[in-house]
């Protein structure tokens, strides 16, 4: 794969790339594909990736994939651009997005292009801002019945798209939370202009729009963050300015002070002070949004929107605008593209909720049951697998030879999870004649081995998983287990560095590889493997202890 795609490049073979647009630490490609994805009209989808520099970064990488799960966890919602899935391609996450068409592509959609003509007419300055409004109480919603409170963190007019028809969508969570603060993860963002995302000491956001509270590290965030951003915009949208504007002599980190200092201390200005006819519930809405104390502010979007409503109501507008959307259930294949996006994200019980409702949906599908099967066995509920794969069964119509023994596979690893092991093997050795080459079949069989206490015979069928695909790195992984339980520790590490070549943020090749090293007295570079394991899985209480004991071996030594 090269390090960076240019226009006319293939992903994955199907996504053709025709523009690129890069930020902080994201790229964007806007492809189009044949057929069309699906979920997507026109053949078009918006592929998003983390820069090829920031690849490295294990936070950065968490960043990216907390942002995957966030965006899919979103669902449906005209006011918030669509995210279809996730797929992974040689180990890089991709997330497939809406791709929003403007007026005039391939120009800039975004918000920002708009506000920089000058102002806008009250009633449409209203219009975008109840559209924003909708979007995030919807996604505010849709996290409490979670029991989750979502703060995007980063509302600007670069993240506000504007459709062909007048529909703003919020885009780009990249600095997303859920149910805490915005803590730094140490990556540092470039800082370019006072529009550009800022990263730094536990601080995220975009200075000329961060709440008071945003630049100070152990704040507690809400919706009220939010709030505080959708007033600047307002502001902005009205005025034709924001309401502060830094120095141009001001640079970095001094014209981030200058922020700060702004928005913790200084008098929120009024709105008409600068734009004299603008109605004064209007200017008193941002005024309330702007306030420096959160709980002066609007407590809820839903709140925020219905004064915008009666605002926007009293003004007789200059144009139609778009009425507030309203969220439609996902059809079939979208909870499919949802539930393969959690599979991809490691989210089981997330996938399996999804798949569930496509079975409910649609109970003929055998696809649904197959995929909900797999969810179930990563989350060992065996015997709902063997539930969902009778019932794939009834609805079978054809499949080849791999997809047979992919299911054959599929049964077995159940089989063998419910200690049922005779009848499992019977099952493997199927999936195996019936694909010898099915890599995923001879890995599967190696994983029930192991399980059973035979690593001689796990490895065999290991070794069987690589030579059919030399980048297996779960394989590689889990043979260097069996070694490792078959004393063989040069082999084993031999294994686990293969691993970690093709995969290096697999936690599991990092943990192997630093029980091995513990085997073979190497106590430090054990401690430094499970530190690695620690960096990708943060409360892997089992990593942790490892770590320890490495340190405290090698601290005796």
């Amino acid at each position: 794969m090269p390090e960076e795609f240019v226009v006319g490049d293939r992903i994955a073979k199907h996504f053709e790339i025709y523009e690129i647009k890069t930020g902080g630490m994201g790229v964007v490609y806007l492809c189009l594909r044949q057929p069309a994805y699906a979920g997507a009209s026109a053949g078009l989808v918006a592929l998003k990736t983390i820069r090829e520099r920031f690849l490295r970064s294990e936070a950065a990488m968490q960043r990216f994939e907390r942002e995957a799960e966030i965006w899919v966890k979103l669902g449906q919602h005209e006011n918030i651009v669509q995210a279809y899935s996730v797929i992974k391609v040689e180990q890089r996450p991709y997330i497939a997005l809406e791709w929003v068409l403007g007026h005039d592509l391939p120009n800039d959609v975004a918000l920002r292009r708009f506000v920089s003509r000058g102002p806008f007419e009250i009633s449409e300055a209203l219009a975008v801002a109840m559209q924003i409004c909708d979007g995030l109480d919807y996604a505010s919603q849709r996290f409490n019945q979670r029991g989750q409170c979502f703060v995007h963190g980063d509302l600007k007019p670069e993240n506000i798209l504007i459709t062909r028809e007048n529909v703003a969508k919020v885009t780009d969570f990249g600095m997303a939370a859920l149910g805490r603060q915005l803590s730094a993860d140490g990556v540092e963002l470039p800082y370019n202009d006072d529009a550009t995302a800022y990263s730094s000491a536990n601080v995220y956001g975009t200075p000329p729009y961060m709440a008071p509270e945003q630049f100070d590290p152990g704040a507690h965030l809400d919706a009220r963050t939010d709030i505080y951003a959708v007033g600047c915009i307002l502001y902005e949208m009205i005025t034709g300015k924001r309401p502060f504007i830094a120095p141009a002599t001001l640079r970095g980190i001094d014209q981030v002070n200058y922020y700060r200092m702004r928005h913790l201390h200084a008098p929120a200005p009024d709105v008409n002070t600068v734009k004299p006819d603008c109605p004064a519930r209007v200017g008193n809405i941002i005024a309330r949004c702007l306030r420096k104390e959160p709980e002066q502010r609007y407590s809820r979007f839903a709140e925020l929107l219905d004064d915008l409503e009666i605002a926007s109501d009293a003004i007789p507008p200059q144009r139609h605008h778009v009425p507030a959307a309203q969220p439609t259930a996902p059809s079939t294949p979208e909870w499919m593209d949802q539930g393969n996006a959690f599979m991809n994200l490691a989210r089981y019980e997330d996938a399996y909720e999804c798949f569930t409702h496509a079975v409910q949906q649609a109970p003929e599908d055998e696809n649904a049951w197959w995929m909900k099967a797999m969810a179930a066995g990563n989350l060992r509920r065996y015997e709902e697998v063997l539930i969902c794969i009778d019932q794939a069964k009834k609805f079978r119509r054809w499949a080849g030879a791999e997809k047979l023994a992919e299911h054959s596979a599929l049964k077995a690893s159940a089989l063998a999870g419910l200690g049922r092991f005779d009848e499992a093997m019977s099952h493997f050795d199927e999936a195996t004649r019936l694909a010898p080459t099915y890599a995923n079949g001879w890995y599967a069989k190696g994983i029930a081995l192991l399980q059973a206490r035979r690593p001689a015979d796990a490895l065999t069928a290991f070794r069987e998983a690589t030579n059919r695909k030399r980048d297996f790195f779960a394989a590689w992984t889990d043979g260097g287990l069996a070694l490792w339980q078959l004393h063989r520790y040069q082999e084993a590490h031999d294994w686990l560095r293969a691993a970690l070549a093709t995969n290096p943020r697999y936690a599991l090749a990092w943990f192997n590889l630093g029980k091995v090293l513990g085997a073979m007295g190497a106590f430090s570079e054990a401690a430094t493997c499970f530190e690695r394991a620690l960096a990708i899985a943060p409360n892997w209480q089992e990593a942790a202890e490892g770590r320890d004991i490495a340190r405290q071996s090698a601290a005796s030594k």
